[in-house]
């Protein structure tokens, strides 16, 4: 919840003035809060809200920005990191990608797009990449319960 928050605090540049906090737990013996309800009351009176659940069935890791004020609005959600809605007032909505057209000079100091020629990615093999630890997934083997051998007789 802490980084929902510094987001927030980060992107709008707004200093928090109040809150009031629902901390609710459904699933019992659980350490933890299950779900959480945040009112936000910004110094000059914007508000905002915070919500984090872990019984919202359907909603894994569903991190979304919203901002809206008199001039428009910004969507942005952490499963499509290069998307940003903007919704200027009174006019079209429109999507934004990062490094693209249409983005502002100070958004290309902040940006990282990775720029590949297709000669660079030619020369790439499996054995001159990093290697990335993957964690276990045993859903991925939900569809096909059948492990294949890798070894030889």
């Amino acid at each position: 919840m802490t980084h929902a928050y510094h987001l927030a605090c980060f992107v709008t540049g707004l200093e928090l003035d109040q809150l009031l906090a629902q901390l609710s737990t459904f699933v019992e013996g659980r350490l933890l809060d299950d779900d959480v309800q945040i009112l936000l009351k910004w110094k000059g009176g914007a508000k905002g809200m915070l919500w984090a659940s872990q019984v919202a069935v359907g909603n894994q890791n569903g991190l979304r920005l919203r901002v809206y004020g008199t001039k428009g609005g910004l969507e942005w959600t952490q499963a499509d990191p290069n998307y940003l809605w903007f919704a200027p007032y009174g006019q079209r909505k429109q999507l934004l990608t990062r490094g693209g057209a249409g983005t502002w000079a100070e958004a290309g100091r902040v940006t990282r797009v990775l720029r590949v020629t297709p000669r660079a990615t030619s020369k790439a093999s499996p054995r001159s990449m990093p290697r990335r630890r993957v964690p276990y997934a045993p859903h991925r083997w939900a569809r096909n319960p059948i492990r294949r051998s890798t070894s030889r007789p």
